[in-house]
């Protein structure tokens, strides 16, 4: 008799913590992912030969993470069979899942499907911003940790939330010049509205500062309330130009700002990458302040498609930490129901042993949603 099969799509920390939990449980696990490395976009991996290095005192933190979740998921690694470098290109119910590489395609089966398809950045397009040289943030850090190549020498980002900072603190650590941080809203209004939430996170905010400290040191201009307005150049990107905005997002006219640059970066968030749990039939619902169009599902991440799940960021945003945390539960989940066609029969005791880290705790913790401090801190740094 073959074994029950979990199918996870997607190997960041969501779809790395489900492959492992389903692994653990006795279930034969495929791991289908474009990359040729795990770890999503958080996590990404340069190739062996340019591995190692040192690691600066801001990115630590991130550093520790990925350390604690490739250690996890090494242990059952051997019983996982990862296919990197495959996409799943459509899915006709759990018996006929099309998966692709390089070089063929072919129908797979699965006693449970787990999406971890992670999310998509969203960008605002301004005049200019097809021109060779405009990038989203996103792409500067895949450049940067996937292939340890800055993508310019003088690097301007524009956008909203964290990652735009963060991205330009590790492009000044890899020897690019900033010329300008532009943001829509600012720093920490937000943030002091929910003291609670505040002091729960407080270890990602400090985190958040060693960034900041970065471009301080760098004399990097960190403007908030500014909205770009356009990118131009002879036939690539030579400065991006924007201005102060009234509140609503309308530019005030008189305070437009030049900025010479080789590269500009854009981030204005993020939409969750649901596509393909909808295209397997799942109910979805629409949150705009969570990624959009996202999956219905339940506390262990099932959907209303019997055998499907749905995991991290691909479920409604939350970011890397409380991803991990998800995937340790959902995947749990997916055996259960591989196994028992029963999803909540290990998913309990995996919320029970999981931390908002992702590491095995001690404490009983009830079921996801996970504890405030796992959510709420969260971030797609």
């Amino acid at each position: 008799m073959s074994r029950a099969r979990v199918v996870v799509v997607g190997a960041g920390p969501a779809g790395m913590m489900a492959a492992a939990q389903a692994a653990r449980l006795g279930c034969a696990v495929v791991l289908v992912d474009e990359a040729p490395r795990p770890g999503g976009q958080i996590h990404r991996q340069p190739p062996p030969s340019l591995a190692g290095g040192a690691v600066s005192a801001a990115a630590r933190p991130e550093a520790e993470r990925k350390r604690r979740l490739f250690d996890r998921f090494a242990r059952h690694a051997g019983a996982i069979d990862h296919r990197p470098g495959t996409s799943v290109t459509a899915v006709y119910g759990l018996d006929r899942i099309l998966i692709a590489d390089e070089t063929s395609s072919q129908l797979i089966r699965a006693d449970a499907l787990v999406v971890a398809t992670g999310l998509h950045e969203r960008v605002v397009p301004v005049p200019g911003w097809t021109l060779p040289g405009v990038v989203t943030a996103g792409a500067l850090q895949a450049l940067l940790k996937g292939g340890r190549v800055r993508a310019g020498d003088r690097i301007a980002l524009a956008g909203a939330g964290p990652l735009p900072l963060v991205a330009a603190a590790q492009m000044v650590e890899a020897g690019a010049t900033v010329p300008v941080v532009a943001l829509l809203r600012p720093l920490w209004p937000g943030l002091l509205r929910d003291p609670a939430a505040l002091w729960a996170g407080r270890g990602v905010l400090w985190e958040g500062w060693r960034w900041l400290s970065i471009l301080r040191r760098a004399q990097v201009p960190v403007l908030t309330r500014h909205v770009a307005l356009s990118v131009s150049g002879e036939g690539a990107a030579e400065r991006l130009v924007i201005a102060r905005h009234d509140g609503r997002g309308r530019p005030v006219p008189g305070t437009e700002q030049r900025f010479a640059a080789d590269t500009v970066a854009f981030n204005h968030g993020f939409t969750a990458n649901s596509d393909l749990a909808r295209m397997a039939g799942a109910e979805t619902r629409f949150d705009s302040r969570r990624g959009g169009w996202l999956p219905v599902r339940d506390g262990d991440g099932a959907t209303s498609v019997p055998g499907l799940f749905v995991v991290g960021d691909a479920g409604g945003l939350a970011g890397g930490l409380a991803a991990a945390c998800d995937g340790a539960v959902v995947g749990a989940a997916a055996a259960g129901w591989a196994l028992h066609r029963d999803a909540g029969r290990f998913a309990a005791q995996a919320a029970q042993r999981t931390g908002p880290s992702g590491r095995a705790t001690g404490r009983s913790r009830r079921r996801w949603p996970p504890p405030g401090n796992c959510r709420r801190t969260s971030t797609s740094w």
